[in-house]
């Protein structure tokens, strides 16, 4: 990961290309870049030590993400110098970042219904598995459907069950005679909450 603390190397420049919608200037050094980030504790099929955190931990990531870094296959050196081709399509790769705290002036805080997030993150992990080898033998077993949906909460609370079991909650409540894994009993896909 890249550290950008203190260093003007920053997500975008001018003429940036951002995804498919094409190149953007900047604004202007008095406006702002809207950008997104989920600030951690966003993983499907995890153990709890990869998604609690702490405000030190939550901090980091919601300053970091990924940038795309134009990489060119074709290059033709003239001593030490390397200059890429003019006439060949530059290719991009993914470089994960994190970005010092200085360069946030504000934020806007997404709030959504937790249960609307729960069928977001399966309807995230179907098209995911839609992209892999294990399609068929994943959809077999969570469909999309109430049922599928139900299945892979299901198997979500069983797989850490023990690692789970083995957390000190207490160090994640406020209140020191108070259990949080007591508040998990009959809730369905409880990490996600």
């Amino acid at each position: 990961r890249e550290e950008h603390y203190g260093n003007s190397n920053l997500p975008f420049a001018s003429g940036t290309k951002i995804a498919k919608s094409g190149h953007y200037q900047l604004p202007p050094s008095s406006s702002y870049i809207f950008t997104k980030t989920h600030c951690g504790s966003r993983c499907a099929d995890c153990p709890p030590k990869r998604y609690l955190e702490t405000w030190q931990s939550f901090l980091k990531e919601c300053l970091s993400g990924s940038r795309s870094i134009p990489v060119s296959d074709n290059t033709q050196q003239s001593s030490s110098i390397v200059t890429p081709q003019p006439s060949i399509q530059t290719k991009h790769k993914k470089a994960f970042t994190t970005y010092h705290p200085s360069l946030v002036k504000k934020a806007v805080h997404l709030l959504r219904n937790p249960f609307d997030n729960l069928v977001s993150r399966f309807h995230h992990e179907l098209k995911e598995h839609a992209k892999r080898s294990d399609t068929a033998q994943w959809m077999k077993r969570y469909p999309n459907s109430i049922k599928g949906f139900k299945t892979w909460c299901a198997d979500q609370d069983a797989r850490y069950h023990r690692e789970e079991r083995s957390v000190d909650w207490t160090t994640w409540s406020h209140d020191d005679n108070n259990n949080l894994l007591n508040y998990f009993e009959g809730v369905a896909c409880h990490a996600e909450f």
